[in-house]
């Protein structure tokens, strides 16, 4: 493996990536859902990065769409995992100018969003082990 800035920075994407999860998943609900879920988003963003830059690749774009499509071809994460995740944009549309909308997650879906960030962290993190190995 070429060894590139990508590849030498790749655990500090992961570990922001863990101490995102870790503070989405507040059980202490010192954060409303709103927060948590874009902490989630954070998380995921981390994981995703840090998981391609191991593999000094990047995605084509930063969107949860994006950044599922990038490792969904290279980690070949389960089908239903990434809808899942990509099903996320439909709680902010950010960038999308002219119909942006912002709608906040209640209980039910952030504890559906927090089990999507540990499985995309554990599935991810099975695929650096084996693609190392």
């Amino acid at each position: 493996m070429i060894d590139t800035s990508l590849t030498r920075e790749w655990k500090d994407y992961w570990t922001q990536g863990e101490q995102f999860a870790r503070l989405s998943h507040a059980r202490s609900r010192m954060f409303t859902n709103e927060i948590r879920y874009n902490l989630a988003g954070m998380a995921i963003e981390k994981f995703v990065m840090g998981f391609l830059m191991r593999l000094n690749k990047l995605p084509e774009g930063h969107t949860l769409v994006d950044l599922i499509d990038a490792v969904e071809r290279l980690a070949g994460l389960p089908a239903m995992l990434c809808e899942n995740i990509r099903a996320m944009d439909r709680f902010q549309q950010i960038c999308a100018f002219d119909t942006y909308t912002r709608t906040v997650p209640n209980d039910e879906e952030m504890c559906g969003i927090e089990g999507l960030v540990l499985s995309l962290r554990d599935a991810l993190n099975a695929r650096t082990l084996e693609a190392v190995a």
